[in-house]
This record gives C-alpha cells, structure tokens and sequence, in this order.
C-alpha cells in the first residue's frame, strides 16, 4: 500500500518511487525534505520556480539558490539540481536566471549528471552568469551568493558594462574571500581584492561585499543619466 499525503506518495513510497515524488511549494520545502523522504534520481517540482529539481546522492556545489540547493540535513554531500527545459541539462548549458531579468547560460556537464561523481569538484570552476541594468549612481546587487554555514568561500568575479543612451564601457575583475562559523552570518576575510578595472567613465564601478545575513553580493553602480547594460561571470570555491 502507497503512504500518501495529500494524494501524493510520501514517506517510504516516496523513496520507493522517486519519480512520482510529491511537488513542493518553493526551494526552501526542497531543502527541508527530509533523507527518510529522497533517493538518487528523485524528481520533484519546484511549483514557483516553474521546474522540476532531481537529486544526487553525490552531489556537490555551492547552494545558489536556483541552480544546486542543497538539503538542510546533509553535511557536503547530495544535492538537488535544476531540470531545464526541454529535459535533463546538455554538458553545453544550463539555464539560469540572475538578479536582472534574462535567462543566460551557464555551462555545466556535473548538472546533467554526465560526470562520475570524482569530477563533481569541477563545479567549482563553472561561470554563473547575471545581468542587471542601472539608470543612476546607487549601488545595485547583480548577483547575490549563499554562503553554507561552516564553510570559507573564495569569490572570483568578472564584470562588464556598456552605456546604452551615449558611449562608454568598463570591465572589472574582483576577487573577495567569505566565510562562516558556528550558524553567524557572512563575514569578509579581509580586504576585496581589486586585480583589474579599465573604464571610459571614471565615475563606474563595482563592489564585493556582504548582506548582513547569510550571502555574498556583487554590486555594481554607475553614473546619473547613464542607461548602463550590467553582464557579471562569477565563480566560487569552497571548503567546509
């Protein structure tokens, strides 16, 4: 006899049938299902991101919040990752959408599980990709960052801008280090690392720093009057 919860398998017959796992409401409830409740290569809809996640047993990577979010009870091993449209992710790309509005790609092979779980570290090495636009000289977040508890984080950040009402364009690099400890909140290990600006408009530029709470942020700002595209390329390393 199928355990059931609101018509759903759930329980031992979630784990019997993963492919017929219950749908969560959103990905803090895919974080919080608990192991007695999952299997490798169980599938679940995610309802507000509008897509299915399935998990590996051995997975690795960074929490983003969208792409690879890792269960509440697990120490550095198994994770849930995004089914893109169309079907399990392809080793060229992986959709994923940043704090701006478009859906670019992020190349990934470990996504689609078409790695062995020995190369799974070389997540560490993939591009997440956001964008965002700015009209004026605030600060404003391209790409925020979770940062597991326990865990010291190295940041790499490449980011480009070009003006769209006049001429003008910049390219950045910043490298930050972030840590962790003991459930406090997300703390820089020192200074940010400046490595590489070039810019036509002094008045730019782009800033690596912390929320307060528990994630990273790239920001970016530019100019009053200056309609500026934002395009940032991060990566991030860790150890627990």
């Amino acid at each position: 006899m199928w355990e059931t919860t609101d018509g759903r398998p759930s329980g031992a017959s979630a784990t019997a049938h993963p492919d017929y796992a219950g749908a969560v409401q959103d990905v803090a409830a895919l974080r919080a299902i608990p192991e007695t409740e999952r299997v490798d290569k169980q599938q679940r809809l995610v309802e507000d991101k509008g897509t299915a996640y399935y998990f590996d047993t051995t997975g690795a990577g960074v929490d983003d919040g969208d792409l690879i979010i890792k269960p509440t009870d697990v120490g550095n091993g198994g994770r849930w990752f995004k089914i893109v449209e169309g079907g399990v992710p392809t080793p060229h790309a992986v959709s994923h959408k940043g704090s701006g509005s478009d859906e670019v790609a992020a190349a990934t092979g470990s996504l689609a599980g078409l790695m062995p779980s020995a190369d799974k570290a070389k997540l560490d090495v993939i591009d997440i990709v956001n964008t965002v636009q700015t009209t004026n000289a605030d600060q404003t977040t391209i790409a925020t960052i979770p940062i597991p508890d326990d865990t010291v984080v190295l940041i790499e950040v490449r980011v480009l801008g070009r003006r769209t009402n006049g001429v003008a364009r910049a390219a950045y690099i910043r490298r930050f280090a972030v840590f962790r400890e003991a459930a406090g909140v997300a703390t820089l290990e020192g200074a940010v690392d400046t490595p590489f600006s070039r810019e036509s408009e002094g008045a730019w530029g782009v800033v690596g720093d912390v929320d307060g709470g528990n994630n990273a942020r790239v920001r970016v700002f530019g100019a009053i009057g200056h309609d500026i595209n934002w395009k940032s390329f991060h990566t991030v390393k860790e150890v627990g």
